[in-house]
């Protein structure tokens, strides 16, 4: 499907920054200046760092600091390579840990007097990517509490080395099903990191943080059936391609389109434009279910079979409710209208 294709870190970058609002200290404007102006020249694999959309998101917002805008700004230069990573000693701001990965392959611990560097507990280097295990408070800066808590609680810390040995599992199976899902995987997906499993967490093992955190996803750590490991992976690299693409056009009917839609598959009431993305997710799911089905036994063909019946019946379902809201919308409508004929009758 043309809509899993992946999109540009470079081009993402380039559209975020441009909507950093401009009053703001000399120094802090001189360094987002000094990133644009680089920008041309930075390398793909440079930019392919979620850390540097953590920092401009952080960026764009008016309700931070003037130190908290200094931080980021500088942050934004040490993960693109335009200063070095000692830099961060002089830092006005020393959060509980720095994550470094794809700059020095480091996650830094920070105290008072020191940085030490704990990347080597926690966290695996696989391709161009890295898994990290769960560190309560790594994340702090990014997520609540209550979708990656501060502490360990009544579980053991989540092993990164047992949940990648899922993780490629799962990434077998895409590849021999679906090398257009693959390929869009290997393109947008350069950090997992594991959420320990918790009562008040969200009701889904997976999630990411939009374009705020481009290149970057979040597991839980423990799944009993690999269908369902590569349909969460399958799922957020989807999600992230297709948000960087709409930020091209973000005045387009796909990205303005807000109004609720009734989820037949979580029965929750969701943006439209959500629902589109999940229109192509639960669409590119099924063909992997049912391209996976023959080469399961056992707990893993149980679990493919039931959900190839659920989205079965979900789908059209979902298409429908979209179509209700997205009568005036002629760029939805065409778009409902080529993914059905993409899809022909959906069989168990």
């Amino acid at each position: 499907m043309r809509y899993m294709a992946p999109a540009s870190f470079r081009t993402a970058a380039s559209l975020i920054v441009k909507s950093i609002p401009k009053k703001k200290e000399k120094k802090i404007l001189t360094n987002i200046e000094y990133f644009i102006q680089s920008l041309p020249e930075l390398s793909e694999q440079t930019l392919e760092n979620p850390e540097i959309f953590s920092a401009l998101f952080a960026l764009t917002c008016n309700d931070i600091s003037a130190i908290q805008q200094t931080y980021f700004s500088e942050t934004l230069l040490i993960h693109s390579g335009l200063l070095k990573p000692e830099k961060i000693r002089k830092l006005p701001l020393r959060p509980y840990y720095i994550r470094l990965l794809h700059t020095s392959k480091q996650i830094l611990r920070c105290t008072q007097n020191e940085l030490e560097d704990i990347s080597k507990t926690i966290a695996i280097p696989f391709k161009d990517k890295f898994i990290i295990g769960f560190k309560p408070q790594l994340f702090s800066d990014l997520l609540p509490e209550t979708i990656y808590p501060n502490t360990y609680g009544d579980s053991q810390e989540p092993k990164a080395v047992k949940t990648l040995e899922q993780i490629l599992k799962a990434l077998n199976l895409i590849q021999e099903t679906s090398p257009t899902a693959a390929s869009t995987f290997e393109a947008m997906v350069k950090t997992i990191s594991l959420v320990r499993p918790h009562k008040q967490a969200l009701k889904r093992k997976s999630f990411s943080c939009r374009t705020s955190y481009l290149g970057g996803i979040f597991i839980q750590s423990k799944y009993d059936e690999v269908t369902q490991l590569a349909e969460d992976l399958l799922h957020e690299s989807i999600h992230q391609s297709m948000w960087a693409q709409w930020l091209l056009n973000e005045n387009s009917e796909f990205v303005t389109a807000t109004e609720k839609v009734r989820s037949p598959f979580t029965d929750r009431d969701l943006p439209l434009n959500v629902m589109l993305q999940a229109l192509v997710i639960y669409t590119a799911s099924y063909f992997l279910h049912i391209e996976s089905i023959g080469r399961l036994s056992g707990r893993d063909y149980i679990a493919c079979e039931q959900r190839i019946i659920t989205l079965t019946k979900g789908i059209p379902l979902l298409r429908k409710n979209i179509r209700i809201h997205a009568a005036k919308k002629p760029a939805i409508y065409l778009f409902i209208n080529e993914l059905e004929s993409f899809t022909g009758d959906l069989r168990t």
